[in-house]
């Protein structure tokens, strides 16, 4: 009886030529992909190579519009952001470094309203635009942010292939960053911002299978929480645009693969500057792929 019980294959038997199937372009194209590469590389590129291969293989069969009953969309991304920041509160200098973003979205795509919720995480190292010994510098950035908006449309485009809405935003976003030295010293600062932005948004069709989107947030009201000098307290305060900065925007690309599934390739930029009492400048792009649900 024991003869007969099959060990499952290792990770490294999976990929092996004897489990490969060459005649399949999908599967091929994977494994030349993520031969040789690490455990996270692997995951990632996968990833890449099986959304691409979604997004450009020619449908199986004729796609109907979307059902007008599904409206609730949920999508779930991920991909590589870099960011840069500049604290002066922590340091003088300006951090940079990448990583990989979790992105969750819930959408309402009614024909005259939108609702919209979404949950951001990323968790990153950070290092000095200026030399420094390998390890003497360095910054823990976490950054954490919920927003839920509100659009209603506004016109026609396009020779109606594409809408305009105009809407806002409540949007709550956390920074936090641990600042590290060679002589095993610490220093922890942050910034929490929760703001009331106004929001353009426009999406148009291309062709049947596919939608371009786009997306201009900025502004008008803020609560503004940042550590104090004596990283003990909290200082908080309401500001207005003239002395909070803030730009958001997005491109998005959809293509339909089905009744219920899309998938998506989204850029995403945000930046913000806040000048008193120590200046902070922050910027970071989003490079995103991910599969929504339709509901």
């Amino acid at each position: 009886m024991a003869s007969q019980v099959r060990s499952h294959p290792s990770r490294a038997t999976w990929i092996s030529p004897q489990w490969l199937d060459k005649k399949n372009p999908i599967i091929y194209t994977l494994e030349r992909s993520i031969r040789g590469r690490s455990e996270i590389k692997f995951g990632t590129k996968a990833l890449w190579v099986l959304a691409l291969t979604a997004f450009l293989a020619k449908p199986l069969y004729t796609l109907a519009p979307d059902s007008k009953s599904r409206k609730n969309r949920i999508s779930l991304h991920t991909g590589l952001f870099s960011t840069s920041i500049r604290d002066e509160l922590g340091s003088p200098l300006t951090y940079k470094g990448s990583g990989i973003p979790l992105y969750l979205s819930y959408r309402f795509a009614g024909s005259r309203n939108r609702h919209t919720a979404a949950l951001l995480y990323s968790r990153n190292q950070l290092t000095p635009n200026r030399y420094f010994s390998v390890g003497s510098h360095n910054m823990q950035h976490s950054r954490f942010s919920f927003s839920y908006g509100y659009h209603h449309f506004l016109m026609p485009v396009f020779k109606n292939r594409g809408k305009v809405f105009l809407g806002v935003i409540w949007d709550t976003h956390i920074s936090l960053r641990e600042l590290g030295y060679i002589w095993n010293f610490s220093n922890s600062f942050g910034d929490r911002i929760s703001s009331l932005d106004a929001s353009f948004f426009l999406e148009t069709r291309l062709g049947r299978n596919y939608r371009l989107s786009f997306q201009l947030d900025f502004p008008l009201l803020a609560v503004m929480g940042r550590t104090s000098y004596n990283q003990r307290d909290v200082e908080t305060e309401v500001v207005t645009f003239n002395r909070f900065l803030r730009l958001k925007n997005s491109f998005s690309l959809e293509r339909i693969l089905s009744p219920r599934f899309n998938v998506r390739f989204e850029y995403r930029f945000y930046y913000y500057r806040y000048p008193e009492p120590f200046p902070v400048y922050s910027a970071g792009d989003h490079y995103l792929v991910g599969l929504t649900i339709k509901l």
